[in-house]
């Protein structure tokens, strides 16, 4: 009987080999994509919650929660800015609530600060809405437009309009940089 004709099942490994770098080749041109991905998503995500924080703003200033005994005039969207961070960037947003003479009477009624990867700009870094009306007040110009910049790769636009109305722009592939400290 000879042993020597008869061939096994299975893989060479020239083919496993073949495959593997198949494999890592996919891997390299794949990666940088799928990392581009989460970082725009994160940037997305982001947007969507400074939107959702100024219609909040809107929510609670027309939403009849005021009582006789409020004093609360002015529900008040600023974003939040760190002393050491450059002029003109921001972390996060939060929401205050104001008295007759604009003076803030509580302070962080609703935050959020955003991942360090991500900082915002804006045209206006203070929106006042009047209790009940929803009337804003102290823009200089409308629209107000935020940008919500993840560096090097882009940025999402949220502009909110004179009647309350909050829009989320698509993905611009603009450039922008944030230099925050402390991240």
């Amino acid at each position: 009987m000879n042993t020597m004709n008869q061939t096994m099942p299975g893989f060479t490994l020239i083919e496993i080999l073949f495959v593997i770098a198949l494999m890592g080749s996919l891997f390299v041109f794949l990666l940088p994509s799928y990392l581009d991905f989460n970082d725009r998503e994160l940037a997305r995500s982001e947007a969507r919650t400074l939107a959702d924080g100024i219609r909040r703003t809107f929510e609670y200033a027309t939403g009849g929660v005021q009582n006789d005994s409020s004093h609360t005039l002015f529900y008040q969207f600023s974003l939040i800015h760190n002393e050491a961070d450059p002029a003109g960037e921001y972390r996060g947003y939060a929401i205050n609530t104001l008295d007759s003479s604009k003076s803030v009477q509580t302070s962080d009624l609703d935050k959020n600060e955003f991942s360090c990867n991500v900082c915002l700009t804006g045209s206006e870094n203070l929106v006042n809405v009047r209790v009940p009306s929803g009337i804003i007040e102290d823009v200089s110009s409308f629209p107000v437009t935020y940008s919500v910049c993840f560096p090097g790769q882009g940025s999402y636009g949220v502009t909110l309009n004179r009647s309350g109305g909050v829009t989320l722009s698509g993905f611009s592939e603009n450039t922008c940089s944030c230099n925050l400290l402390g991240c």
